[in-house]
């Protein structure tokens, strides 16, 4: 997601001194000469979204940073190397500055490890309660670019939470869970009380499933 969607969509940074950058796509044999002083403007977005640097670039492909890519064309250019990941995240490291949500090098994020992880966590606690749907189309969500990635018109959701403690289906783990006085995802009940009426309904359930499948 932050492949596609960088917050910021631009990085700027100015140069400290005469440099020459490696001329990657940009067709100039002695690469990039840079001048002291200038300043940069590095596009996240383009270059994440970049056919050159990215297979299937515009595809939402968790599964790609399990996998190395590299392009000939595109020279000096060290391609995505997975292994080369030290952290639990990819970062400029692992694709040689391809991909760039937090910066790179001394300049970058010192949070980014922290946020990837926070933001990790949090949706999967959410996620763990709450079951959300769009209250609108995707195509009316809109997309606006300031000094960060913003909705044009928010991201408004239909949230419903979710029954944790009655877990749909009557497989082999659930029946350990119940027997040991768990609820059938494996968690202990609130209270006594929720405890006795979640029982009587898996009794029910498996009851009236018996019967479903004795009738002919």
């Amino acid at each position: 997601a932050l492949r596609l969607y960088p917050e910021p969509p631009v990085l700027i940074r100015r140069s400290r001194k005469d440099d020459v950058l490696p001329a990657g796509g940009s067709g100039l044999k002695d690469g990039v000469k840079v001048l002291r002083g200038t300043d940069i403007f590095i596009s996240a977005w383009n270059l994440h979204r970049s056919e050159e640097l990215w297979e299937n670039a515009s595809k939402f492909d968790p599964t790609r940073w399990e996998r190395s890519f590299s392009n000939k064309s595109v020279p000096g250019w060290g391609g995505m190397n997975p292994d080369l990941s030290k952290g639990l995240y990819p970062n400029e490291i692992t694709t040689d500055f391809a991909f760039v949500p937090f910066g790179g090098g001394q300049r970058k994020c010192i949070g980014d490890q922290f946020a990837f992880l926070e933001a990790t966590v949090t949706m999967a606690m959410i996620l763990k309660k709450f079951d959300f749907k769009f209250a609108i189309g995707p195509e009316d969500v809109g997309m606006k670019t300031g000094a960060t990635i913003h909705t044009m018109n928010g991201l408004n959701m239909i949230v419903t939470k979710r029954q944790s403690n009655n877990v749909a289906g009557g497989g082999w783990w659930e029946a350990q869970h119940t027997k040991r006085g768990l609820s059938p995802s494996g968690r202990p009940y609130e209270s006594e009380e929720d405890a006795a009426w979640a029982t009587s309904d898996i009794v029910q359930n498996r009851v009236l499933n018996d019967h479903i499948h004795k009738d002919p």
